[in-house]
């Protein structure tokens, strides 16, 4: 963050402006702010316990460039699965949980719609419990790292 100002001139009684232990600027930003900002901002004196002390400053106001750039983050996804070696249709799954918590850098999670779930079906006859892992994605860490499924073979005609 960058301000226009760096120093200001405090005013008033003596006694008042020794209360005075720093000058802010505060920045209200919207939630989820993805672009940075530049504001003009009334300038606000504060004693050491963070309240306003009434005293003059000048100038009276800052113009404030705030650079606003992506960190990390998390949110939860759906999982979603995909046979290998035989038809989905064929089949019926079940896991121990319907999402997933994805963790990175905002710009790697951000357009991630669901976690895929690899299922080899190639010789499952009966009901089993699988534990498989959920395709990897770069720079994107996967809570949990693995999951557990039932795949049931689906009665054939």
């Amino acid at each position: 963050m960058t301000s226009s100002v760096h120093n200001v001139e405090v005013m008033g009684t003596a006694d008042v402006v020794q209360t005075v232990q720093s000058v802010v600027a505060v920045v209200n930003l919207p939630r989820d702010t993805k672009k940075s900002i530049r504001q003009d901002v009334t300038l606000q004196a504060l004693d050491e316990h963070g309240k306003p002390v009434n005293v003059a400053i000048s100038p009276q106001v800052t113009t404030v460039d705030l650079l606003v750039i992506g960190g990390e983050g998390s949110r939860q996804v759906p999982i979603k699965f995909r046979t290998e070696n035989g038809d989905a249709k064929n089949f019926e799954f079940s896991a121990d949980v319907n999402e997933v918590t994805i963790n990175g850098k905002m710009k790697d999670i951000e357009g991630i719609k669901s976690i895929t779930v690899p299922i080899d079906v190639k010789n499952i006859h009966t009901k089993q419990s699988l534990t498989v892992k959920p395709t990897a994605i770069k720079n994107v860490k996967i809570d949990p790292e693995k999951v557990k499924v039932q795949v049931t073979p689906k009665e054939q005609n």
